[in-house]
């Protein structure tokens, strides 16, 4: 299975599996299958009474579907979702509509015309799974490690919280993915507390006291862990 490593803007490596051909695939099978019963709904409901308006709805759901869901969804079709995968920058960046847009462009070739031969050919031979439309918009396809989210819930036992009143509630402006790679970046700082950890767990500390706007933090593992734990409970 291909990985890829990203640089965060923390300045911390992490490995991100690719998503591979049959599981982009099988994503597009399940937005095909989304499309026609969407497409079937819109029919019955609009054909028989607004049938111009109907056909204008179907060719605009069929058009803009996967960089509109992308954009709205955070990188995610319904099929993506289904086979947990997600649309990135290369750089680990969040993609934006711009992005969608340059990877949608050369679907129709890739994918429809010559039905998903051309795409897979091309991201199988690719070092980075890449499709032409990636390519074009330097986006990869990764798979979202099912995981982190299990390692999460596992680092606070949240029975032996009830009542519990968060510290920094404002924790709530970070994501899930965040919050992994706080606990992933100081799991190796207390495991291996060389220099580049050491700085890795600064920049990050950094990052978080800017983000959540914290004025003073006199230990930086304790605010990791502090903020682990809110969010964990507040989002549970």
């Amino acid at each position: 299975m291909k990985k890829i490593q990203i640089d965060t803007t923390q300045n911390v490596s992490i490995q991100y599996q690719l998503a591979g051909t049959s599981e982009r695939m099988l994503a597009l099978v399940i937005d095909v299958i989304a499309l026609s019963i969407s497409s079937w709904l819109i029919s019955l409901i609009f054909m028989s009474t607004f049938p111009l308006f109907a056909e204008v709805l179907l060719y605009i759901l069929i058009g803009i579907y996967s960089p509109l869901l992308e954009t709205l969804n955070n990188g995610r079709t319904i099929g993506k979702m289904a086979m947990n995968l997600k649309v990135v920058k290369i750089n680990g960046e969040q993609a934006e509509a711009f992005d969608y847009l340059s990877r949608w462009s050369t679907k129709g070739i890739e994918v429809y015309l010559t039905l998903g031969s051309l795409g897979g050919l091309v991201s199988y031979f690719s070092p980075s799974g890449q499709r032409l439309g990636d390519i074009l918009a330097n986006t990869v396809v990764i798979k979202q490690e099912k995981v982190g989210r299990l390692k999460l819930s596992r680092v606070t036992d949240l029975t032996n919280y009830e009542g519990y009143e968060a510290k920094y509630p404002q924790v709530l402006e970070l994501n899930e993915d965040d919050v992994v790679l706080m606990h992933e970046t100081l799991s190796r700082y207390k495991k291996h507390r060389n220099q580049g950890h050491q700085v890795a767990l600064e920049e990050l500390v950094k990052f978080l006291k800017e983000k959540l706007d914290i004025h003073k933090v006199s230990n930086p593992e304790q605010l990791i862990k502090q903020l682990i734990k809110d969010y964990v409970i507040l989002t549970r």
